[in-house]
């Protein structure tokens, strides 16, 4: 989606004042394309156990790398297909849920993924993972990851259930690279963490495609 794109491009350098921030330089433009925002919207529920909301037949908000509400997801199991006006196609579709430690008053919390994928003029795909709380009936949804997975690698994301540990990959464009190819991904690790999970590291390597270039990493 060309308008998603820029968003995400014009917010991609206050990321660096947040957080760590990749040391390989980036092409000119470009930067770190990952979002960590906290957030606060809540959802009707009557559940006092989070293992049993639905998450794969919701109403699911998406914010933007502000914490504003950008768009709303209903999912009908796990999956959902749309096109926009213009002729632009659009698939998301939820990849898993998973349980966090619980938290202070009995708080719960569970981590639902899903990833977004829209072509038009060019292809656009984003993964997320947002995280919800339950607290005496009051589901909400408290934190939004974003990474850009326009690239080529075997794993975009993996999460370790037993270390509680988030590992999420995106674009790193370097010079020269076009928006179909790009050489390199920066890998972001974030540990759950008093209820949010909180960046610990990040590093930056080539992609398949700049692998299978031979491409170098800049200084």
């Amino acid at each position: 989606m060309p308008s998603r794109f820029v968003t995400l491009v014009l917010f991609a350098s206050l990321f660096s004042l947040f957080a760590q921030s990749p040391t390989v330089p980036y092409a000119q433009f470009f930067g770190p394309d990952f979002d960590n925002v906290h957030v606060d919207h809540g959802y009707p529920n009557t559940t006092q156990s989070i293992e049993k909301v639905d998450f794969r037949n919701m109403r699911l908000i998406v914010f933007d790398p502000s914490g504003k509400t950008d768009t709303v997801l209903q999912f009908k199991n796990g999956g959902r297909k749309w096109k926009e006006k213009g002729g632009e196609a659009d698939e998301a579709r939820i990849e898993e849920v998973d349980s966090l430690p619980a938290g202070t008053g009995g708080a719960q919390f569970a981590l639902v993924v899903f990833h977004w994928l829209s072509i038009a003029e060019a292809a656009n795909a984003d993964g997320y993972a947002q995280v919800f709380r339950l607290v005496n009936h009051d589901l909400r949804v408290v934190q939004q990851l974003r990474w850009n997975e326009q690239f080529e690698t075997k794993e975009k994301y993996s999460f370790d259930a037993a270390t509680k540990t988030l590992t999420a990959r995106s674009v790193h464009y370097l010079t020269g690279d076009a928006h179909c190819c790009i050489s390199a991904m920066d890998i972001f690790t974030l540990q759950w963490k008093d209820g949010a999970f909180v960046q610990t590291g990040v590093k930056t390597e080539l992609s398949d495609y700049g692998k299978r270039e031979g491409k170098t990493l800049p200084k």
